[in-house]
């Protein structure tokens, strides 16, 4: 039977509510690899966030603009140009425009920006992503005998494809990336996994029109080619589509080896962003079409056609799990059908803000791997001038270029300032209400004093825009995607346990804001421009300015600068 190498991963088996199977990795190197990598903590049975007797099979990541990422590589050379050159200061300005940046190139990627209705702001392209271009990462064993791949994690597309049999691939060579590791990534062969099997243009999954494969002669015994484009600017994987197994061990890879069947795409030839580190292992698509990893283990009897993402904040570890049905306790919304079924998307209804409710009704983009959420340049105003609108304290735009990239930051200083300042939380189709736990981000000097804070909102221009619900107003949180129910469920959840109701009968503007400890600054970075206030402010210069250049404040990003009542943020 195929075997994991050691110390590579393992597989606990405990009953809870039944059998549930959690799958844990545990390589040192690839505890540092950028984006979600795997954590070395072990995870401990738990009665889990959902509901009934299931298999689930857990995977935990970290993200990779995260303290908990920094800490990993502290003292290790070999990661020393991951965080000095690709990774800005965490919550200086060139660190918000670099996830702003990475953001906007990635929903070009998925064609969010290709019309005019849906345009945002231009990027420079030329500054994307210097190292890998995803934020979130799994490892996971392909194939026999088995083989480890680094893929990114993608909500939006559905595709599981590696690097195989290449044509025109990303360079496989760790030094391409300035990274001195001794190992390369892995590359697939059908030829070389006893349990690949091709897939013939004459079976029902090659019809699927996501995977581009109209070219297929479904009367000739032919393997079902795929071409999914991911950027109007020739971004895209093709190939030929598989099935093989993904591999599962017991503790210690003693006792029997758990396979799932699934399909994957045999990526021969890629093209634009994935030549340049976009995804150089390979990307791994949990969207609902057929094909996908979730529906096939699904359709196999082997798991609920459900899977989950758990985001704590401090550590910025979360889990993946595949299996696992929510608990009927849990806030949910109707997942929106579109064709094709790439995005998870939800309907918006209103935004309330202190208890004042903003008519929004709209389909919003909810995408785990987008780092900043963004809203129409009209909403964020609104959401912004009702957030501040009982504080005495004037708002001002964080600037990026011409536009502004956080259009409300305030002078908040103290903890009363900051309670000053109301809370957010959307409400869904269905009634559903999710209280944001994390709708700020700060700043503080050189001496670890809070300066000022910004709503972590970033404006899209176009007011027809779609919002796109980013992951920094996930922490906190365990969302389930459930293809069954058809919805999109989600409860409070540090990871390290199950996922809680949230208390959405008590009112947004009742619920005591604080500020978390100050987490180190690097003593290596220099100092930042500071933010650029509109010269139309009214804000007086002595009690309302933001810092001027010449100041010598050094940022600081307070991942989690307020946590409600009643939950404090964990150890995403």
């Amino acid at each position: 039977m195929p075997i994991l190498p050691r110390g590579l991963g393992i597989l606990r088996q405990q009953r809870f509510h039944g059998l549930a199977v959690e799958f844990l990795i545990l390589a040192s190197w690839a505890v540092l690899i950028g984006g979600a990598a795997m954590t070395t903590m072990e995870t401990l049975a738990r009665d889990g966030g959902g509901s009934g007797s299931q298999k689930a099979f857990e995977l935990e990541i970290v993200y990779k603009y995260s303290e908990r990422f920094r800490e990993l590589t502290t003292g290790k050379p070999e990661w020393e140009h991951v965080v000095q050159t690709e990774w800005p200061m965490t919550g200086s300005g060139e660190y918000y425009e670099h996830l702003a940046m990475e953001d906007r190139h990635r929903h070009r990627a998925r064609n969010l920006l290709a019309g005019d209705v849906y345009s945002l702001a231009p990027v420079n392209e030329t500054y994307y992503v210097r190292f890998m271009g995803s934020i979130q990462y799994t490892l996971m064993s392909l194939g026999t005998p088995p083989k480890l791949f680094l893929v990114a994690l993608d909500t939006g597309s559905d595709l599981l494809w590696v690097p195989c049999d290449c044509r025109q691939c990303s360079d496989a060579n760790w030094a391409s990336y300035g990274v001195n590791l001794g190992i390369d990534f892995a590359l697939y062969s059908p030829s070389t996994s006893t349990t690949s099997k091709p897939v013939l243009c004459n079976e029902a999954i090659c019809s699927a029109s996501t995977l581009g494969s109209s070219a297929c002669n479904a009367s000739a015994p032919q393997s079902c080619a795929y071409r999914v484009d991911y950027i109007s600017a020739n971004t895209s994987s093709s190939g030929t589509i598989v099935q093989d197994v993904i591999h599962f061990n017991q503790e210690n890879g003693s006792g029997s080896n758990m396979t799932a069947e699934i399909y994957l795409g045999c990526g021969s030839y890629q093209t634009g962003a994935f030549l340049q580190g976009g995804a150089p292992n390979g990307l791994f698509g949990l969207g609902p079409e057929v094909y996908s990893v979730p529906s096939t283990m699904a359709r196999n009897k082997l798991i609920s056609n459900v899977f989950s993402m758990c985001f704590s904040s401090q550590n910025q570890v979360g889990r993946l799990k595949f299996g696992e049905k929510p608990d009927a306790s849990l806030s949910r919304t109707p997942l929106v059908r579109m064709t094709p079924s790439v995005f998870y998307v939800v309907e918006i209804e209103e935004i309330d803000v202190g208890g004042v409710r903003l008519n929004v009704s709209r389909k919003a983009v909810f995408d785990t791997g987008t780092s900043l959420t963004m809203l129409p340049l009209v909403v964020a105003q609104k959401v912004g001038d009702a957030m501040g609108s009982n504080a005495k304290l004037t708002s001002f735009p964080y600037n990026q270029g011409q536009d502004p990239m956080f259009t409300h930051c305030w002078n908040a200083t103290t903890k009363a300032e900051i309670q000053a300042l109301s809370s957010i939380s959307f409400v869904f189709n269905g009634g559903g209400t999710w209280p944001i736990k994390s709708p700020f981000i700060g700043f503080v000097d050189n001496n670890g004093n809070l300066v000022f804070v910004c709503l972590g909102i970033v404006a899209i221009q176009g007011s027809n825009a779609p919002p796109i619900i980013g992951f920094n107003f996930m922490s906190g949180y365990e969302f389930f995607f459930d293809m069954e129910a058809s919805t999109l469920s989600w409860g409070a959840s540090n990871c390290s346990g199950s996922a809680a109701a949230s208390n959405s009968s008590q009112s947004p503007s009742k619920i005591p804001l604080d500020i978390p400890p100050i987490l180190p600054s690097p003593s290596s970075s220099s100092p930042e421009a500071p933010p650029h206030k509109s010269s139309n402010s009214s804000t007086s210069a002595s009690e309302n300015k933001a810092p001027t250049s010449s100041s010598t404040y050094r940022y600081q990003f307070l991942y989690s600068l307020i946590p409600t009542a009643f939950f404090l943020l964990g150890a995403h």
